[in-house]
Order: structure tokens, then C-alpha cells, then sequence
């Protein structure tokens, strides 16, 4: 697992990114706030609740990931 001493404060309706490289644990971070990934340490408080041993589809969070090949076809198709 690629996260260490991670910590964010993200507003109601705010969307968050993680504009790195590669490897650097963007997806790995993702899906632990999101509930598809198991960690050793560490909580997960969305909305002030702990939801570390809630499942994934009762987390309060959505995940988005983008590939450059499905951006761009949705870009051409809308124009």
C-alpha cells in the first residue's frame, strides 16, 4: 500500500483530485476513503462518522476515475 499520513478536510460538495505521477497512491488513497480497500492503521471519518468498518456501498463518498481515451470521446461527441 502506497499511502502514508494522509489527512484531508474536503468541504460538502467540493470535489477532490490528486493531480501526481504514477505510484505515488492516488488510487490506493481513493479507495480507502471510498471502502474498497482494507488498511492496518489509520480511520476514515466522512461527514464526521467513522466508516472504517461500514461497506463500501453505504460510504457517503463517489469515486470518478478518468481514462484519456473515454475524455476524449466524450469531448468529441458533445461537440
Amino acid at each position: 500500500m502506497a499511502a502514508h499520513n494522509l489527512s484531508l478536510d474536503v468541504a460538502p460538495g467540493e470535489f477532490l483530485s490528486f493531480p501526481v505521477p504514477s505510484g505515488c497512491g492516488k488510487t490506493t488513497s481513493h479507495r480507502m476513503i471510498a471502502g474498497f480497500e482494507q488498511f492496518g492503521e489509520g480511520e476514515v471519518f466522512p461527514e464526521g462518522e467513522r466508516v472504517n468498518d461500514v461497506p463500501a456501498c453505504r460510504h457517503p463518498v463517489n469515486m470518478l476515475f478518468q481514462h484519456y481515451s473515454l475524455r476524449s470521446s466524450a469531448i468529441h461527441s458533445s461537440s
